[in-house]
């Protein structure tokens, strides 16, 4: 058993990136060229990554009378969908995932308003770091053509997180401008105020000056939650603007406008408008979508939804029903920190697809195509009715061989959970036993992956946790494993926080190579690519050497989670990669390796 022990601790890494252009062409994006059913319905793009903390709003963009939806993105880009249906029943078409060029950074609050009183909108941007773009419409209110003017307009820094919105408050036919402020990144920033900038100036030329950093006393912070997110509605029909601030804890308070048009009063009615929770970070809209002659509601939330209330009621006394939870949705976006995995589950000859995430269940797509053209069908988004604690990270392996698949998962509180396969390969029952895993315990967001790193014939475990990673030689057979803890860290191998390690012969050469989706769990702005180490060593006694940091320039928004598979069942491995916003991105391998897989695994190990 030790020998294992002495050849790991003599691995020598080499420190050098070395960019391989065979790998640059080898893998090939893809957006839309396999299948992904949901809800009976094709998603339009499916590997075109996630959203996550989408801010929506709406505008008559193309002038056709109309609204319009945009949905800013945590990436800091602008996801446009066109009405293509009519004023009463709107059809929202996606038609691109960057509006205008625009990249902010991050956290990219969109509002629009006709600031210039030209007959056209303008568009302001709230971005992560506190300051608002403004970007001038200088083409018409048919064909925009949006300039960017300043990148920080006025001047405003609400600190971290801004999400402004406009509203003519005091009745002089000019706009009024209003921040929330407040978001999230490491460590965290709450804030909860609104800002309010009085416009000054007139509807053609205008000017803004700070009132208050606290309009009428509101933080959310106070009320649970953190950040403020504004949004104005004559709600009640009086004449006056009411206000709705999205919070932090995924609901709307809401302020009713008891004074005038000209003499403000806003009392806080309820903590949780009409009892909606969205679970975290609510980002309200509205908007008198069907043309009904009243407002209704949509509302982002943090794992990437944007969910449509219709407003049933009245315009004095509405009443709001749901609608539906993916408002124009063309992503396959699961939640925050998507975990793909693949596994033949009911032993047809094809690869189903299951995606572990932040959330506590096991999502599964069956694959109802073949195993040359695969079509993956949301089956179920909690997988044998699994619940965990959350971060859920799967992966199958064979553990007892017996000829059928089972499942490990590693979770949020550090534990490694085992479910074994007590029904067949074609009918799997999977039922949680604590055998081999029960001494397994780490930290925090436990991610495991199997690999039989000594060519003995059985599977060894490797585990990344927060502060770092574990080896665990299997000593037992490949019939009855037992782990044994022989290394709290792959030595000299950067994985740590959120990476996810994963094991694959990708040369082809009969030795398995290590790759490792970057991810830092302090700042959600790095990470995003992946790490290859090739073997060159033997499949007994690797020698693991880091060539680049970035293989195949694969960049993902953060957090990247490789999983490797032959898809399209040509004879090499396709890369699938998981990301934090909880989409998905699909790479094809253009180029034949005839990849085979180690002794005894009739899956590549993809976690």
């Amino acid at each position: 058993m030790y020998r294992i022990l002495i050849m790991l601790l003599k691995i020598t890494f080499f420190l050098v990136v070395i960019v391989i252009s065979v790998f640059a062409q080898e893998f090939q994006r893809e957006i839309d060229t396999i299948p992904v059913i949901v809800n009976g319905k094709p998603i339009s793009r499916p590997f075109a990554g996630g959203v996550q903390w989408p801010k929506p709003t709406f505008a008559d963009i193309d002038n056709d009378e109309d609204w319009d939806l945009f949905v800013g993105d945590q990436d800091g880009s602008i996801h446009f969908y066109r009405n293509i249906g009519t004023v009463t029943e709107p059809d929202f078409a996606f038609e691109t995932e960057n509006f205008a060029d625009i990249d902010v950074g991050v956290k990219c609050a969109p509002t629009f308003v006709d600031i210039d009183d030209d007959g056209d909108f303008d568009l302001f941007v709230g971005e992560g770091f506190g300051s608002i773009s403004f970007y001038r419409n200088t083409g018409t209110a048919t064909e925009p053509n949006f300039t960017l003017v300043a990148e920080d307009f006025y001047g405003i820094d609400v600190g971290y997180g801004s999400f402004p919105t406009f509203a003519d408050i005091d009745n002089d036919g000019d706009f009024d401008l209003f921040v929330g402020e407040g978001a999230f990144i490491w460590p965290r920033n709450y804030g909860g105020n609104i800002n309010f900038y009085r416009n000054i100036g007139t509807p053609t030329q205008p000017n803004f000056t700070l009132v208050t950093k606290n309009f009428a006393d509101i933080n959310v912070q106070s009320g649970g939650g953190g950040g403020s997110r504004p949004a104005f509605a004559d709600i009640d029909n009086d004449g006056n603007l009411d206000l709705f601030v999205g919070g932090g804890d995924g609901r709307i308070r809401f302020y009713q406008n008891t004074g005038t048009a000209t003499e403000l009063n806003f009392a806080l009615v309820t903590r949780n408008f009409t009892y909606i929770d969205v679970g975290w970070d609510s980002a309200p809209a509205f908007a008198d979508i069907d043309n009904d002659g009243d407002f209704d509601l949509f509302m982002g939330e943090n794992d990437g939804n944007i969910n449509f209330y219709r407003n049933t009621g009245t315009t004095k006394n509405p009443d709001f029903k749901l609608v539906t939870e993916n408002l124009a949705y063309f992503l396959n976006d699961v939640a925050a920190h998507s975990a793909p995995t693949f596994a033949d589950i009911d032993n047809d000859g094809d690869f189903d697809l299951f995606v572990g995430c932040e959330c506590t269940t096991i999502h599964f797509y069956r694959n109802t195509g073949t195993a040359t053209n695969p079509t993956f069908t949301l089956e179920t988004k909690n997988f044998f009715d699994i619940l965990v604690a959350g971060w859920s990270v799967p992966t199958f392996v064979d553990i007892d061989n017996d000829g059928d698949l089972d499942l490990f998962m590693g979770v949020g509180t550090g534990r490694l959970l085992f479910y074994r396969n007590t029904g067949t390969a074609t009918d799997p029952v999977f039922v949680r036993s604590t055998e081999f895993t029960s001494h397994i315990k780490h930290s925090s967001h436990l991610a495991p992956t199997f690999a039989d790193i000594d060519d003995d014939g059985d599977l060894d475990l490797f585990v990344r946790y927060t502060e770092g990673s574990a080896f665990y030689l299997n000593n037992g057979t490949a019939e009855s494993p037992s782990f044994v803890l022989i290394s709290r860290k792959f030595p000299s191998v950067d994985v740590s926080g959120l990476d996810k390690p994963t094991f694959v012969d990708i040369d082809n050469d009969g030795d398995l190579d290590l790759f490792v989706g970057k991810g830092d769990n302090t700042n959600f702005l790095s990470g995003g690519n992946i790490s290859f180490y090739r073997n060159t060593g033997t499949a007994a006694e690797p020698n693991l050497t880091l060539e680049t940091n970035n293989f195949a320039d694969i960049h993902v928004p953060s957090h990247a989670g490789p999983a490797f598979v032959d898809i399209d069942n040509d004879g090499d491995l396709d890369l699938f990669v998981g990301e934090q916003d909880g989409g998905f991105h699909f790479f094809r391998n253009t180029m034949v390796t005839n990849v085979t897989f180690s002794e005894g695994q009739e899956i590549p190990d993809n976690q």
